[in-house]
C-alpha cells in the first residue's frame, strides 16, 4: 500500500489526468473488504484535497460509497467534505493557468503569455504547496 501511494504522488497531482489514477487506486482499496475502510477513506481524503479535474464527481462517488458502509461515519464525512472543498478551491485558482499552459505558443499572448502563466502557476504552487511544486517540477 505504501509503495503505491509513493508511486502515485507525482503523476497523481497532474490536474487533468491525475484523478483517474487515484480513482483506480481507491477502487482497488475499496474492493479489499471491510478491513480496508480506513485506508480507503484516507485515499479519498488525499484525492479530494488535490486540485484535480473531476473532483465534483469524485466527491459524489465518495459520498455514495460512505453511505453504503455499515456504521457511523459522520466525522469522516465532514473531513472528506472539507478535503473536497480544499481541492475545489485549489482547482478554481489553477484551472485558467492550466488552460493557458495547454495552449500552443503563439496563441493568446504568444510565448510571453505562456511564460507569464507558468510564472504565476509556479508562484501559486510555491506559496500553497511547496512539496507539490517540487514533485511537479521533478
Amino acid at each position: 500500500k505504501g509503495l503505491h501511494q509513493e508511486i502515485i504522488a507525482g503523476p497523481g497531482m497532474e490536474v487533468q489526468s491525475g484523478g483517474s489514477l487515484w480513482d483506480e487506486m481507491i477502487r482497488g482499496a475499496a474492493e479489499g473488504g471491510p478491513g480496508e475502510v480506513e485506508g480507503t477513506i484516507g485515499l479519498w481524503r488525499r484525492r479530494l484535497a488535490l486540485p484535480l479535474a473531476g473532483n465534483d464527481a469524485a466527491w459524489e462517488a465518495c459520498r455514495s460509497w460512505i453511505d453504503g458502509l455499515e456504521g457511523a461515519h459522520a466525522e469522516d464525512l465532514k473531513e472528506l467534505e472539507a478535503a473536497a472543498r480544499q481541492g475545489r478551491e485549489m482547482l478554481e485558482e489553477r484551472l485558467h493557468l492550466e488552460e493557458a499552459l495547454a495552449r500552443a505558443p503563439g496563441g493568446d499572448g504568444g510565448e510571453a503569455g505562456l511564460l507569464e502563466a507558468f510564472r504565476v502557476y509556479a508562484h501559486i504552487e510555491r506559496r500553497d504547496a511547496p512539496g507539490r511544486a517540487r514533485l511537479l517540477y521533478e
